[in-house]
């Protein structure tokens, strides 16, 4: 006997019946009774761990109990009628109030170390703070001006330097034939501590040489440092420049 296969594609027999689907039954919703509620809660508290809970006093008791103790000392209740068991052990040990610990006839202190209490912000082991009158407050004003302002021009001779060291066509000659003579003195300084990487002083008047190299840029090349620029001709430089000073471009 032949099975007969279903053919998918064709609409299904009459004798095949579709599923019925039941209708979901709709709930009434009832308002929760307030005794079992309550009662859950009281359950609920039960189970919790009661010290888990802080204690709201708990201040009291450090300040009536903790901070008194810690004010006495185990010497001065001797003379109490309650004795402290560290003083007694250590009187068991050889220990006699007025005497210092550890050896007989030893140098150790007798009393422990005093507590200073620090209200400035020096270092530990630092002198005490020097008070300075108005006149070497003034030196020392004036000296720390002067430092900023050499510290100042030593950056600014340094980068002239090198501008003038490029712009006299000399770097080009330097890298070929590496000869120092050859190159200016006053820009020589550069290429000794920046390029050759040698150990030399350092110049001791800045103000000077900053002075000398802007006016080289200046009649040489038509170039101001303090413009950042360079002009067509002396008249040009003249005309638009305010002049050689720092202060004359402020």
């Amino acid at each position: 006997m032949k099975r007969q296969r279903n053919n998918v594609f064709e609409s299904s027999s009459e004798s095949e019946s579709e599923p019925i689907l039941k209708p979901i039954p709709k709930r009434s919703f009832k308002p929760p009774d307030e005794s079992k509620l309550e009662l859950e809660n009281v359950q609920s508290r039960s189970n919790d761990d009661y010290m888990k809970y802080p204690f709201d006093d708990d201040s009291l008791i450090k300040e009536e109990i903790v901070q008194p103790s810690l004010k006495t000392s185990i010497i001065n209740q001797n003379k109490s009628s309650s004795k402290s068991i560290g003083l007694s052990i250590m009187e068991k040990m050889g220990y006699t109030i007025g005497t210092s610990l550890g050896k007989e006839n030893s140098t150790a202190l007798l009393e422990p170390i005093s507590i200073e209490v620090k209200t400035d912000n020096m270092g530990l082991g630092a002198p005490k703070k020097i008070i300075l009158t108005d006149k070497d407050y003034s030196i020392y004003t004036k000296d720390r001006i002067d430092n900023r302002l050499t510290n100042k021009n030593k950056k600014q001779v340094n980068s002239i330097m090198k501008l003038c060291f490029e712009l006299s066509g000399e770097a080009d000659k330097f890298h070929q034939d590496h000869i120092i003579d050859n190159v200016n003195l006053l820009w020589r300084e550069y290429v000794q501590k920046f390029i050759l990487k040698e150990k030399i002083e350092d110049y001791d008047d800045y103000d000077d040489k900053l002075l000398k190299l802007i006016h080289y840029l200046r009649t040489n090349h038509n170039y101001c440092w303090y413009c950042g620029c360079s002009y067509k001709d002396d008249k040009d430089l003249d005309d638009f420049c305010p002049g050689s000073l720092e202060t004359d471009h402020a």
